[in-house]
């Protein structure tokens, strides 16, 4: 008779659940399987195994629907949102330290940009601003895998610093759209948002990842896979 959890156990594959909750659920399907080719047995089938085995048509998408199933709902929060928060708390602290060090404190004319002839272009605390953001970017991936996230989580973690920009100036917008849209359109230039997309989005989008690169391989610490069942062993 085939070793049904064996079987199971390979076809599911590295189901990202914990060992006790893998191996309850791998019993499940192997039980039910079980039950299935002994019936078929019973009823003379030619090839019940064959048979059993095509009660499951896509290992694969049984695969994602249990991990579905059995997904956190505060998974998402706990992966990505708090780890990406402390990155963005420690991109913040740094942005507003630089700013009033090198720019409140010495009297300059605006508090977050020198004008340019190209637009809006950051002052003196930009620099200093930009280096700290590969550590926060670090931070975020680096709580984001021990929270059990995978590499998207962990790089989606890591970007909430540039993220953060995204959603205040589309609120901005939106806000200013609804209050007073004919001023918005006039005042509108498309090579200033190049420029405050550019120093604002992307490259602190670069810095953040070139600091969560190296957190982003490996298995999740929460995520591997589990031991094999005696019945596996035999």
């Amino acid at each position: 008779m085939p070793d049904w959890e064996q079987l199971v156990a390979e076809r599911l594959g590295h189901l990202k659940l914990a060992p006790e909750e893998r191996r309850e659920v791998v019993a499940e399907i192997a039980a039910h399987l079980e039950e299935c080719y002994q019936a078929l047995r019973a009823a003379g089938s030619p090839d019940p195994e064959g048979y059993t085995l095509a009660q499951v048509a896509d290992w694969k998408a049984l695969r994602h629907r249990i991990q579905k199933s059995k997904e956190d709902p505060m998974s998402f929060s706990r992966k990505v949102m708090m780890p990406g928060l402390a990155a963005l708390f420690v991109a913040q602290f740094a942005l507003s330290v630089s700013l009033h060090s090198l720019v409140a404190l010495h009297g300059a004319p605006t508090l977050w940009q020198f004008r340019g002839t190209a637009g809006p272009l950051p002052g003196v605390f930009y620099l200093p601003w930009l280096a700290i953001l590969p550590f926060a970017g670090a931070l975020g991936a680096w709580l984001a895998r021990r929270a059990g996230a995978s590499s998207a989580q962990r790089f989606t973690a890591a970007l909430f610093p540039s993220l953060f920009f995204v959603v205040v100036s589309s609120l901005f917008g939106v806000i200013a759209l609804l209050v007073n849209p004919q001023r918005l359109i006039s005042e509108f230039k498309l090579a200033n948002q190049a420029v405050i997309l550019l120093f604002w989005v992307i490259i602190p989008a670069i810095a953040c990842a070139i600091g969560a690169w190296p957190f982003l391989a490996g298995a999740p610490r929460q995520t591997e896979p589990a031991p094999p069942t005696d019945a596996a062993r035999a």
